[in-house]
């Protein structure tokens, strides 16, 4: 309940406009991704630490992963296509 609180507080200006529920992360990394590898193939198997995130658009915890990770390396960006 203190949670939802202070999301109505530092948040509410958003509720009136907002049709479907979503989170934004606000601390997506690369060590906030667990990953196995299961015969030679990579997974997310979860995600984790919370406590950064807001209502937001979700698609920015990507955005802000390519440009942190890929954008400068591109042998990363030709490995994850074996998650998609």
């Amino acid at each position: 309940m203190k949670g939802i609180k202070i999301l109505r507080d530092n948040y509410g200006f958003l509720y009136n406009n907002i049709k479907e529920s979503r989170l934004t992360h606000g601390d997506f990394d690369g060590r906030n991704i667990l990953v196995t590898n299961a015969n030679d193939k990579y997974k997310i198997s979860a995600i984790i630490d919370f406590e950064s995130c807001y209502p937001e658009n979700c698609e920015n915890d990507l955005v802000n992963l390519y440009f942190k990770y890929f954008l400068d390396n591109k042998q990363y960006e030709k490995g994850i296509s074996q998650w998609v």
